[in-house]
């Protein structure tokens, strides 16, 4: 039995996916003070944009995030549900409480971040080391 390409993309997805919901979901845990907004712009400015995100419900609810903050909405579960809620973004709304729960402490923020970072790279770089063979 050898090696399967398919086996590892689908484990390198699933660790992705983990990795987009648990930083979402401690994002979304930092709801007192307006924290969400705060560790949303923290990300942001690490660099962090709808690009880092491989999973389709994960980007859109990253975009749906940004889009709340940008008009100036106090983030938070509710008020992403309540947005989801509304189908503009083909998403089931429970979907936001799941990730919330996925979430870690605030602790973990700088090391989900450092990672979504670094992950981009990484599978930028792979992009660019398969187009060059």
């Amino acid at each position: 039995m050898g090696w399967r390409p398919h086996t590892l993309l689908s484990d390198i997805t699933s660790i992705m996916k983990e990795l987009e919901t648990s930083l979402l979901g401690t994002i979304l845990k930092a709801e007192m003070n307006d924290g969400c907004n705060a560790l949303l712009n923290e990300a942001k400015e690490s660099g962090i944009n709808a690009d880092f995100f491989t999973a389709h419900d994960t980007r859109s609810m990253w975009e749906a995030m940004c889009k709340l903050d940008s008009k100036g909405v106090i983030l938070g579960t509710m008020s992403l549900f309540t947005d989801m809620s509304k189908g503009q973004h083909g998403l089931d709304a429970n979907s936001v409480w799941a990730t919330h729960d996925k979430g870690l402490s605030e602790l973990h923020f700088k090391g989900l971040t450092d990672d979504m970072v670094e992950s981009h790279r990484t599978r930028n770089l792979s992009r660019l080391s398969v187009r060059i063979r």
